[in-house]
């Protein structure tokens, strides 16, 4: 009987406690790119695979870039794409790529990649407004 109501009382505690717990709302955004990339004579697949992949996720960062620019009045004219690019591509997550290989009549051969990436939309903005802050303090 003392064990059971020890049990009762272990568990209590940890139910009171997660519901006391802080409640985050992390805003995770899904970005899909693409990217192709055309391969020539000298090159082999897998060089044309990570060419494709750099590509498509340089398209997930500017759709980011987009995003926070025009959820940040701070932003224009202090920071350029490629700073907050360079800013969220510490933060974004790859989940996921996929690569085609598709030809065409000559025998050119082509490499695409889709590239399924997740940002913290909240966290990318905040280091994206600090940046601007920071700017604006050392001027």
């Amino acid at each position: 009987m003392k064990k059971y109501f020890r049990r009762l009382i272990a568990a209590s505690l940890t139910v009171g406690s997660l519901m006391f717990m802080p409640i985050t709302h992390a805003s995770v955004e899904t970005y899909v790119g693409t990217g192709e990339y055309i391969m020539n004579t000298s090159e082999t697949f897998n060089d044309a695979k990570n060419q494709a992949k750099l590509l498509a996720e340089r398209n997930v960062l500017e759709s980011i870039s987009f995003y926070l620019t025009e959820h940040s009045a701070l932003v224009d004219g202090v920071l350029e794409e490629d700073e907050i690019i360079l800013i969220v591509a510490g933060i974004m997550n790859i989940t996921n790529v996929k690569y085609e290989l598709t030809s065409d009549d000559d025998e050119n051969f082509a490499v695409k990649a889709e590239v399924t990436a997740e940002v913290d939309a909240d966290e990318a903005l905040k280091l994206v407004e600090r940046e601007v802050e920071n700017r604006q303090l050392q001027k």
